[in-house]
């Protein structure tokens, strides 16, 4: 695949956090001994982010807090006396006195921590997931993966999460061998150690790809690729419902791992990947995307989704209408396991107006929706909506007509450079809801430096009536984003402050515009 320059939205630069908070961050997931604590915000998940950032700056810790980093890092040190080294039996040593190994794969662990037939069932399901994520899918294995097996160690504690990272090892001279910590407590949740193993296991593979992309979007990739090693668990749904369906106000891009709304939203993200697999460019596209970040490797966390979705060779300000049109209805294949969105407003007689809600108000590349009832529906009408968004951003303002998990049409309001425009879209009797779904896009909000836990929120206005309708047209559509399933039959009128009719002129006397 041909490379070509990607622009970048923000410095290359990877800002580290400083002693105190990375401290901080640290107590608020594990114990003196390196052990999850119950209790801790989320209580069950991937811990890859908090391990993450504490392996890449061991270096800041005193003597003593690198001691119990390691513990977490690597927990096997635990059975170890003072200086003692595990013997060079693999890339990490026999660190487990009990193991069963596959032909990727060692699962090692101590004691009766887990039962041997429990290890062997966690070596199978991981064995799987290389089957399908490398040799199916295509995915590059893991760096030092041909070398050696890839550890998976399962730690005491009841927590049931695991992690993945990285470290240098002797053999072979890898730098980056991938290795997985799997808590006990991970077996007695039912299957759900399958899509773990999933997982854990593409977030090996992520690494070979290098560290350019947000960190939400590892997240949110491991998470969609659980699907497809184990479609019928659906694990991935509760996520999507928790961290998305129930927050679409977050930005698409937030990362936070001691926020638990935000912590969620970061797999819940794994809603854009099916939507790009479904919906655009298959699962190579997802794939792509990924190998976008190659070239750069220097770039941590800093590659924003808007610009890899043009280099990709797409463009962003058509995908993510339809996006906003296919999340307001849940119009993907899995109907049992996606429901639609919270709605900020639900609207029951014309004309009408609002606002941004008083909290939850959409965060960058996140949404806020209004519905409008179906009964409103009058034949020979269309509605109408004017939009007004806040200054200083980008915004998306979509009009959607459709039901739970079907989308039947939708258009863009066209917007000029304040944030102002209007749209309308046929609405006859004994028709469907429709949905107003406004999103704004802030350049600035992006990257691991950007403080997610304080993320900007944005306010804007909208007003409602009903217009005449237009004659639909027959014409399919042409996939521009300004029409569904039935291209402008929706009638794609829009205007960016352009003139409204006279029905709008009663409405607008209390459309009073805040240029905030």
């Amino acid at each position: 695949m041909s490379m070509m320059m990607l622009t970048i939205s923000l410095s290359s630069a990877y800002a580290s956090p400083s002693r105190d908070v990375l401290w901080e961050r640290f107590e608020a997931h594990f114990d003196d001994d390196g052990i999850p604590l119950a209790g801790a915000g989320h209580e069950s998940g991937c811990l890859t982010g908090v391990l993450r950032e504490l392996r890449e700056n061991l270096d800041l810790l005193e003597g003593w807090q690198r001691d119990q980093a390691l513990l977490a890092l690597e927990p096997w040190r635990r059975n170890l006396a003072p200086g003692e080294v595990p013997p060079p039996e693999s890339c990490f040593g026999r660190v487990g006195e009990n193991y069963v190994e596959g032909e990727h794969f060692s699962v090692e662990w101590d004691g009766n921590t887990i039962s041997r037939a429990t290890a062997e069932d966690f070596l199978e399901a991981l064995e799987l997931s290389w089957g399908v994520e490398v040799d199916e899918l295509g995915w590059y294995a893991p760096s030092g993966a041909n070398q050696t097996p890839i550890l998976a160690y399962v730690s005491s504690g009841n927590y049931a999460g695991a992690y993945t990272t990285v470290d240098g090892c002797s053999q072979g001279g890898v730098s980056g061998m991938p290795y997985i910590v799997a808590y006990s407590g991970s077996f007695y949740a039912g299957n759900w150690y399958k899509t773990m193993a999933a997982h854990e296991f593409h977030h090996a593979t992520q690494f070979y790809y290098g560290y350019g992309h947000e960190f939400y979007w590892w997240e949110a990739s491991a998470t969609w690729m659980e699907e497809y090693v184990y479609p019928t668990l659906n694990d991935w749904a509760s996520p999507i419902y928790t961290g998305y369906s129930q927050q679409p106000h977050i930005a698409m891009n937030a990362s936070d791992q001691n926020d638990d709304s935000v912590f969620w939203h970061m797999y819940a993200m794994a809603i854009w990947a099916f939507y790009l697999d479904e919906k655009v460019g298959g699962h190579d596209l997802v794939q792509q995307i990924w190998e976008l970040g190659w070239n750069y490797n220097s770039t941590y966390y800093g590659l924003w989704m808007p610009d890899l979705i043009e280099e990709a060779g797409y463009s962003f300000d058509e995908l993510y209408p339809e996006f906003m049109a296919t999340v307001a209805v849940a119009d993907f294949a899995d109907t049992v396991h996606f429901t639609q969105p919270v709605m900020r407003a639900t609207i029951d007689e014309l004309p009408s107006s609002g606002d941004a809600p008083s909290s939850d108000a959409p965060q960058s590349l996140g949404q806020n929706f209004i519905k409008f009832d179906a009964d409103l529906g009058e034949d020979g009408k269309a509605l109408e909506v004017s939009f007004d968004g806040q200054d200083g951003v980008e915004w998306y303002a979509v009009l959607v007509r459709g039901q739970e998990n079907v989308l039947s049409d939708y258009i863009s309001i066209e917007l000029d450079g304040d944030g102002v425009g209007t749209g309308q879209i046929n609405f006859p009797a004994g028709s469907e809801d429709i949905y107003l779904v406004v999103s704004p896009k802030d350049d600035n909000a992006v990257g691991s430096d950007y403080d997610w836990a304080r993320a900007e929120d944005f306010e804007y206005e909208w007003t409602a009536a009903f217009v005449e309708a237009e004659p639909e047209e027959e014409t399919p559509g042409d996939g521009s984003g300004n029409g569904g399933e039935s291209g402008n039959a929706a009638c794609g009128c829009s205007a960016g402050g352009g003139a409204l009719s006279l029905s709008w002129i009663v409405g607008l006397l209390a459309f009073v515009r805040r240029r905030r």
